[in-house]
């Protein structure tokens, strides 16, 4: 970690380095294990969905800049209600969230252009209502 003063005009100092240890004023957490990193991908899942869902997968992936979420969203298909968006992608949210009133209008959180358009009709048994996305 680089302390101090660095880069101003005129000042050609070296760089303090420290290690992020000293800095923080604990030790660095222990290396990643495939279940944790699965479980906090599972995290940013819920956490997405729970603000912008229903979604597509690639619009969570570009939210948290991770990749391959499609495998952990296949580990989460029984908390997760399917919808068809108005060009046949799928969209996923959570199952337990609450469907507004048809007539909300959507709300528009910080996405790129290039995500899901924000209304989608539910399929499959888990609902018969029409959503409105809040992305």
């Amino acid at each position: 970690m680089a302390t101090g003063a660095w880069g101003s005009w005129g000042n050609r100092s070296k760089v303090s380095v420290t290690p992020a240890e000293a800095w923080l004023g604990r030790p660095m957490a222990t290396a990643a294990t495939p279940a944790t990193t699965m479980d906090v991908a599972k995290k940013l899942i819920r956490r997405y969905l729970a603000g912008f869902g229903p979604a597509g997968v690639k619009d969570v992936q570009a939210w948290c800049g991770l990749t391959r979420l499609s495998e952990v969203v296949a580990q989460m298909r029984t908390e997760l209600r399917r919808y068809s968006g108005p060009d046949g992608g799928e969209l996923i949210d959570l199952a337990d969230a609450e469907l507004p009133d048809p007539d909300t209008p959507p709300r528009y959180g910080c996405c790129p252009p290039s995500t899901t358009p924000c209304s989608a009709t539910p399929t499959g048994p888990a609902s018969s209502a029409t959503r409105t996305a809040n992305a």
